[in-house]
Parts: C-alpha cells; sequence; structure tokens
C-alpha cells in the first residue's frame, strides 16, 4: 500500500467517524422533537421491543 492510499483509506475512515459522531449529537434533539411524554416513550419503547421479539420469532412485524 503506497502513502497516497494508506492517507485516501485514512481521510475516508475519519470522514465515516465525523459523520458517526454527528449522528449520535442529533439523536437526542430528534428525540426531543417528537414530544412524546415519558409515558409515551416507555409505551413507544415496549411496542417496538415486542415488534423486534415477534419478528425474531417468527412472527409476522406489526
Amino acid at each position: 500500500m503506497s502513502a497516497e492510499e494508506a492517507t485516501d483509506v485514512l481521510r475516508q475512515q475519519a470522514e465515516a467517524l465525523e459523520a458517526m459522531a454527528d449522528a449520535v449529537k442529533a439523536f437526542p434533539r430528534r428525540w426531543a422533537r417528537m414530544e412524546l411524554s415519558t409515558s409515551q416513550r416507555k409505551t413507544l419503547m415496549l411496542s417496538i421491543k415486542a415488534r423486534r421479539k415477534r419478528a425474531e420469532d417468527g412472527g409476522q412485524p406489526a
């Protein structure tokens, strides 16, 4: 691998890490924008978990 190829690979990895960091930073803001009360969030999370479990058990996803 040449130095130029190594530089390109490192640049791509750095860009990917920056994109992941931006996504993680944006997540709490997106969640807050949903404007769900705590009980609604709990219900939503339980619903998502139940759907995942049904899908893993071979059931039909909701």
